[in-house]
């Protein structure tokens, strides 16, 4: 599989070794179509291939990402209040305190 794909590189090279543009043009292709979405899946979970149903699925997709969520500021205190974070062992925050050492 190697040999065969250094060898279609050697020939693509021997035969595009005089044309830059014509070879550097090709790559660039390559590298469009890999880059392409062929289809988009919307929520219905069916496969869309027109242009604009790709461009309202990429849209929606990206606002319901980035939607400001309404934030319950009650959820937030309550949250706060609980003891999430127990204290720490007088011998474990000694620990944690000394000097960082390579050893």
């Amino acid at each position: 599989d190697i040999v065969r794909d250094l060898k279609f590189m050697k020939q693509n090279y021997f035969e595009n070794a005089n044309k830059p543009g014509r070879w550097l043009a090709y790559k660039l292709k390559k590298e469009r179509e890999k880059k392409i979405l062929h289809q988009l899946q919307d929520e219905l979970g069916i496969l869309q291939n027109n242009e604009e149903e790709k461009k309202k699925i990429a849209l929606k997709y990206f606002e319901d990402l980035y939607r400001q969520k309404i934030i319950e500021t009650d959820k937030i205190d309550q949250y706060l209040k609980t003891d999430r974070m127990s204290s720490i062992e007088e011998e474990k925050r000694n620990i944690l305190n000394r000097e960082i050492t390579l050893t």
